[in-house]
């Protein structure tokens, strides 16, 4: 997926249905994935050695027939920020069944790609003014220290330029500051 270097699984599940009936369950299914660049490839084998080596229990004589449904549901989690940008993630999937590994398109068995797109939206920070102070002696001294944060493509949302108006977001507020 484009930009899917912004993202990691938290956690997968597999729902085997046949004629309609519920009869598998897992959660947290091994998963690989290779990364290019800014692309990521995610990569769910759900054949029934992968299935039992992640820890679920299908009986032993398990195989997929021509009644099953399949639900694989993949949870992702935003774990870095693209800073002062907005970023398209694609999703491009290829879900199939094969009777072996690493198919040909003819040893395929597939019926849709449900592919999908979303915005990864960044953020930052950024000082307002030096404020440079000089001070001597021992009396009090007041400082103060302008910053905006600014929520996707930067310059164009300082100050109101609100890419959410109808929502209210605790958006960020400092954890610290360093004094030198």
């Amino acid at each position: 997926m484009t930009y899917g270097n912004y993202l990691s699984v938290a956690d997968v599940r597999i729902k085997i249905y046949r004629s309609g009936n519920l009869l598998f369950n897992c959660n947290n299914i091994n998963y690989s994935y290779t990364t290019a660049g800014n692309s990521r490839t995610f990569s769910y084998d759900i054949s029934y050695n992968n299935l039992t080596n992640s820890g679920c229990v299908l009986y032993s004589a398990f195989s997929y027939l021509s009644a099953d449904s399949i639900e694989l549901e993949v949870s992702y989690v935003v774990d870095q920020n693209p800073g002062n940008a907005v970023r398209v993630i694609e999703f491009a999937n290829d879900f199939y069944l094969s009777t072996v590994a690493n198919p040909s398109a003819s040893q395929k068995y597939q019926c849709d790609s449900f592919s999908a797109k979303i915005n990864l939206i960044g953020w930052y920070f950024t000082n307002y003014g030096r404020n440079v102070i000089n001070a001597s002696g021992c009396s009090d001294l007041a400082i103060s220290q302008n910053y905006y944060l600014s929520v996707g493509n930067c310059c164009s949302n300082y100050a109101g330029g609100n890419i959410f108006p109808y929502e209210y977001r605790p958006w960020a507020k400092l954890n610290g500051i360093i004094l030198n």
